[in-house]
This record gives structure tokens, sequence and C-alpha cells, in this order.
């Protein structure tokens, strides 16, 4: 006959063999209140802790839900490209707003002199300036959540910018950026599926295991 081995210290239960020696618990060194174990029922635990066997519908999706995460970290990779350009964009607008107001500050005995056309023209180079800042800085807090809107947005910008360039080194390497971002939607757009086929199987985890619950089988 079996026992089942309750530690009095830190509630931790096992099996035991039999009752002919005094046992320790494993994890506290605890004494060990021993009980005669009785005859398994059908559904019944097989690690001594109480819990029944995880339903095989569960176990199945759970692992769906793992190879559909490393799908994830997988596709992601690519992003990098667009953490570095983020990165580089909200250092360098991050330089001009500093530059203008550090500017503004050299000619602050002149602010007397100043008429509303000036401060309308400080106004919009900061506004210039402070736009693409958030827009960097929103891009990079966003992006492991939102990749492809802020990946499809880049990509816009970067073909804008090559379609208005003028000299033909400008275009050229902006058309290679351009390219590395279109590429990095097509990876964004494959995340959005996964990410979206992550939240179905954990609904359908919940469901089971909640239906599981109701019929006492979990």
């Amino acid at each position: 006959m079996t026992f089942i081995a309750h530690c009095l210290d830190c509630n931790k239960s096992y099996r035991v063999p039999h009752d002919q020696k005094t046992w320790s618990c494993k994890r506290c060194g605890g004494d060990l209140d021993l009980t005669p174990e009785e005859p398994e029922t059908p559904g019944a635990s097989h690690d001594g802790e109480g819990t029944s066997p995880e339903p095989d519908e569960v176990r199945a999706t759970r692992q769906k839900r793992t190879r559909n995460r490393r799908a994830i970290q997988d596709v992601s990779r690519p992003l990098i490209i667009l953490k570095i350009a983020l990165l580089l964009g909200i250092a360098g607008y991050g330089l001009m707003l500093i530059g203008v107001l550090v500017n503004l500050l050299d000619q602050r005995a002149r602010w007397d002199r100043f008429d509303t056309g000036d401060w309308v023209g400080v106004a919009v180079i900061l506004g210039i300036i402070a736009v693409p800042l958030g827009a960097s800085i929103a891009g990079l807090v966003y992006l492991r959540r939102y990749p492809y809107p802020v990946a499809l947005t880049m990509a816009i910008l970067a073909t804008l910018n090559v379609l208005f360039s003028e000299g033909l080194g400008e275009r050229v390497w902006g058309g290679l950026w351009a390219l590395a971002l279109w590429y990095c939607v097509g990876q964004a757009k494959k995340i959005r599926q996964l990410q979206r086929n992550d939240r179905v199987l954990r609904r359908k985890i919940r469901s089971v295991e909640r239906e599981a619950r109701q019929s006492g089988g979990l």
C-alpha cells in the first residue's frame, strides 16, 4: 500500500511506498504526515499533488502555441533593421532639436525684437523636428506590439524620400534602404498573422480548461 505524505510546514504532498521509516519533505526538510492512499479513480492525479492530468486537447494546443511563438521569434529577427532606423531617427532629430534650442537661447538678448512672424517661424521649425522625433519614439515603443503599421509607415516615408531625392547617389542608397524596409513590412505582416494565431490558441486553451473545470475533469 502506498501512502500520501503531506508536509506540515510547506504543504507539499508526495507519494511514498510505505510507512516503515520516517520521511522528510524534499522541499523544506519538514515532517510529513502519512495517510493511506485511497483507491485511484478514473481521471485521478498521477503526480501526487491533487490535480488531474491535463486534457489531451489542452496539451496539443499548448504545443501548437509553443511552435507558433517560436515562429514569431524567428520571423522577428529582421526587424532589427527597423529598430536601428528608429534609434538613428531619435538620435538625429534629438540632436537637431537640441541645436535649435541652443541657438534660440543664444539669441535671447534679441527676443524683445522678435515679432509674431519670428516666433511663428521658430514654432514651425520646432514642430517640424518634434513631430518625426515623437513618431520615432512611438514607433520604437510600439514596434513589438504593432510591427506591421510601424514597418509600413517607415517604408512609405522612405519611398517618398527616394522619389523626392535629387542626387543619384542619394536615390541609390535611399532605394536600397526602402527595399530593406519593404522586406521588413513582409516579415511584419507574417508576425501579425502569427500573433493572431497565438491569441486564438490562447483563447482555445482557456475555453477547454474552463469546460474541464466545470465538468470536474481538471
